[in-house]
């Protein structure tokens, strides 16, 4: 029997499309390019929300209690990090990074049916542009999601807010088991 008669090949138990809407549109093997970071993400959080047009300011990293106040300023959007975590549980030299933010909209008015439908309006707006979004290519689109949201109560008059908790997450190439991106 010749050498490549006795090779042994494992069976393929996945066809690689298996896992397609897990995958971004970036090309290659759908792991993110090694230059690809919480930053990007966010700064396209920030420019998707910009370009709805349906915000006076789209901030980033400031709590919405110290954003510039000001009946022009409203409605406002305020996108915060809060936490990540990476695991590796699909694929030793792959780490998934879940990325956990916030969005806080400020809608101001006098009217609280108003203002209420105002922030339902433009929760829904927040929703859809980024929910599914692959976040300026580097993110998994199929785990980019809006997870759940609260009203606040304790807001100043005539300004209420929403909070809607959101996650990211992208793939990180590894070495030997070391983070090769940071």
């Amino acid at each position: 029997m010749s050498a490549t008669a006795a090779r042994f090949f494992a069976p393929t138990y996945f066809s690689p499309y298996y896992f397609a809407p897990l995958v971004s549109n970036t090309g290659g093997s759908g792991a993110s390019s090694s230059a690809y970071r919480d930053k990007d993400a966010f700064a396209s959080i920030v420019k998707t929300l910009q370009e709805t047009g349906e915000f006076a300011d789209v901030v980033f990293g400031v709590t919405a209690a110290l954003r510039p106040g000001g009946a022009d300023s409203a409605p406002v959007s305020v996108v915060m990090p809060e936490s990540w975590v990476e695991t590796d549980d699909a694929d030793p030299i792959l780490l998934v990074r879940r990325i956990f933010y916030t969005v806080t909209i400020v809608a101001r008015a006098e009217d609280p049916v108003a203002r209420f439908d105002s922030l339902d309006r433009l929760s829904c707006v927040v929703q859809n542009a980024l929910d599914g979004a692959d976040l300026g290519g580097g993110c998994l689109a199929a785990l980019t999601k809006t997870r759940w949201g609260s009203f606040e109560a304790a807001s100043s008059f005539p300004e209420q807010s929403v909070v809607l908790h959101g996650e990211f997450a992208y793939l990180v190439p590894t070495m030997d088991g070391r983070n090769t991106t940071y």
